[in-house]
């Protein structure tokens, strides 16, 4: 049972960090079948709220699916959310359990299901001391960019150039189970 995790990269402007809002919220992953190598075009949700019951009673996934190629059956539990960091390049946005698959893409989905933080001040974000995390906005990425504006330092805000891959985690799941982070956000407009 391999543990994989979705490392998130991004251009931010102004912004400390992002991550899933609170409430209801789904990855939307493109998922390879590890048993024929099938890599089917269409993008799945994986709602960590969804509990479905794994074929053949085998406990319990987020997501379950049987390859349409070689009918194997494959299911995905997420094990932890983090958020993505301007500070951090390669920040690990969340953790799955894969089990005959292997997310191979992830797109940020969602009518403002992230949340982000704007910078307190102005400085430089690879400084820890300097950029601390201001007001939370709702985010909802266009062609996997968002931008706003924050009227408390009256500077524009911005997350773009996002880029993801994946990685076997380093974590192991007993650490991981129920963490999910999330940001209570201020709703835009």
């Amino acid at each position: 049972m391999p543990l994989i995790d979705l490392i998130v990269n991004a251009d931010f402007e102004n912004v400390y960090s992002f991550a899933p809002a609170e409430g209801e919220f789904r990855y939307y992953l493109r998922l390879k079948c590890t048993s024929c190598g099938d890599e089917p075009e269409d993008f799945v949700y994986v709602d960590p709220g969804n509990i479905e019951e794994v074929p053949g009673g085998r406990g319990q996934a987020n997501f379950t699916r049987k390859c349409k190629n070689c009918s194997k059956s494959a299911n995905l539990t997420v094990m932890a959310g983090g958020e993505v960091l301007a500070s951090q390049p390669d920040s690990v946005l969340a953790t799955f359990d894969c089990r005959g698959c292997e997310p191979c893409d992830w797109r940020p989905q969602g009518e403002e299901a992230w949340a982000c933080f704007a910078n307190t001040v102005e400085g430089d974000p690879d400084d820890p001391k300097d950029p601390e995390p201001g007001t939370a906005y709702a985010v909802t990425f266009e062609e996997g960019e968002w931008c706003g504006y924050d009227e408390a330092t009256e500077q524009s805000l911005m997350i773009s150039n996002l880029q993801c891959s994946f990685a076997t985690s380093k974590r192991s799941g007993g650490e991981l189970t129920g963490k999910l982070s999330r940001i209570h956000a201020h709703k835009t407009g």
